[in-house]
Order: structure tokens, then sequence, then C-alpha cells
């Protein structure tokens, strides 16, 4: 990753530290428009040397924090800001016998090539699921989410649009499966291998792309289990 990059990302943290990107740029002295700017996904404005020492100054960081990539606190800002997405499911009238809501976020899960930042993400949805079938699984509703998974590495278990439920609980690996997970600045939905060793193996269904291997020490330090995946549905029109 480059110094740009680096800046990039380490933006969207401060802006989360603060909240708002208004309210970043009023405590370090600078133009919220220009920030905004830099932050767009069609961006193409960078941090300068003279931004980045000012938001150093202005925040409290020390000299240089900018140039670095915070790996930890930005997996840690990425799986936060998904929790909060967990508002708690609705359950309709008829006790077990009735559905529950599960929210679905606008966020969008890369399944490959097509991995993504986490990036202003809301509920714009809701999905009725059977409150029997969620309790008979051992779910928790208030931890479970819906959202859309893109890109083709994960073919043919998950394809392209499909819904992937995700169970919030699963923060450990600690069987073979599909989770989202975080990984270098992204979240993906891949198939995980834990190792007897602590490593960690990251497969792509899809045979076209080669799996990846994490050693324990890589994968503690740049690899984040937000949830397990247990259910997938496509429309089909």
């Amino acid at each position: 990753m480059n110094v740009k990059d680096k800046r990039k990302s380490n933006l969207k943290l401060l802006i989360a530290e603060y909240d708002t990107i208004r309210a970043l740029a009023e405590t370090v002295g600078t133009d919220a428009s220009y920030l905004s700017q830099i932050t767009s996904p069609k961006g193409t404005r960078n941090v300068g040397d003279s931004l980045a020492r000012t938001l150093e100054r202005g925040t409290g960081k020390p000299d240089g924090w900018m140039d670095e990539f915070h790996e930890e606190e930005y997996l840690e800002h990425s799986k936060d800001r998904l929790s909060r997405l967990l508002e708690p499911a609705v359950e309709l009238p008829g006790g077990t016998h009735g559905y529950t809501h599960v929210p679905k976020s606008s966020l969008t899960a890369g399944l490959g090539g097509s991995a993504f930042e986490v990036e202003s993400e809301q509920i714009v949805d809701h999905m009725a699921f059977k409150t029997n079938w969620i309790l008979g699984k051992g779910f928790e509703p208030n931890k479970l989410a819906l959202i859309t998974c893109a890109g083709d590495s994960m073919y043919p278990t998950i394809q392209d649009g499909d819904l992937a439920l995700v169970d919030t609980r699963k923060a450990v690996a600690n069987a073979e499966g599909v989770y989202a997970i975080g990984l270098n600045q992204t979240i993906q939905i891949k198939r995980v291998k834990p190792n007897l060793d602590g490593s960690v193996k990251i497969i792509s269904d899809n045979g076209k792309y080669e799996p990846e291997t994490y050693t324990a020490e890589q994968a503690e330090a740049f690899m984040r289990i937000i949830g397990r995946v247990v259910w997938v549905g496509r429309e089909l029109l």
C-alpha cells in the first residue's frame, strides 16, 4: 500500500473518530468539502503533505501518523460500523410460529476481485424469516444481518448478487466454513479453513482463484472474522 492509500484510509479513521467530516474539518481548521472530495469513491484528490501534517496536529496524532497504515484500528472500525447496522430484528405476532424481520444493509461484500471498503452503510430493507427456523438453528435474531454479495470467486456456492445471512456471533473461525472477514481494508466472503498450527487458509470456491494461507501471526494481525455465513438466497428474475 502506498502513502496515498494509507493517508486516505487514515482520513476515514479520523472522520469516524469525529463522527462527521464537518466536525473533523472544524477541529483541524480545513475545508469540509475538500475532505469529502478525497473520501468520495470516485474522487481523484489525495491527502498532500501539508494536509497530512494539519490533520495530525489538529487531532493530536504523532508526526507521521498519517503515513502509516493502522490495520488494527481500520479493521476494528469496519467491524464496529457493521455491528451498528444490526438493529434488533423485529419479531412479528405469533411467537415462535411467526416471523422475524432481519435487517438488510446497503453493505456489499466482495467475493474476490471486487472486494470493497466499508462505506456509508445503512439499513435499506428487511427480510422476513420464520422465527421458529431462526430459533431452531440456534441463532439469535439480533445478531443476524443480510448483506449483498458481489463477484465470482465463491461461485457456484455464492453468486454475484446473492444475499448472505451472517451470524455475527461467530467471530472466531474454529471450524471450516464460509465467513465474512475483514482483510486488507476490505470485507470479503470466503471459505476459511483453520489449521492445527494456527495458520488459516482462505479459499475461493471458484477454482480459477488460488487459495491463500496466513500464518497464525499474520491472521492475528491482518484478519478479523465478522461472522459466519449461514444462509444464501437469490432472485431468479
